[in-house]
């Protein structure tokens, strides 16, 4: 399936209301994806970038104060 293609949607989207059997194999598919997924391994993951990306160049971006080391 093309999902930049409306007539491919629409026959995706056809196959889904005719077709119970792949409906339920296509819904169990997506419980079983949504294990991968949780608020804190999201936020863990957020944490980790934050961190990566706030210390990224900060001895350019930011001056010493009164002479002292970053």
């Amino acid at each position: 399936m093309n999902p930049y293609d409306e007539s491919s949607i629409a026959e995706g989207m056809w196959k889904l209301l005719t077709n119970r059997e792949l409906a339920a194999e296509l819904t169990q598919a997506g419980y079983e994806n949504v294990k991968r997924f949780s608020w804190e391994r999201s936020s863990e993951r957020l944490s980790e970038i934050i961190e990566k990306e706030a210390g990224h160049g900060l001895d350019e971006a930011i001056p010493p104060v009164d002479g002292e080391d970053l």
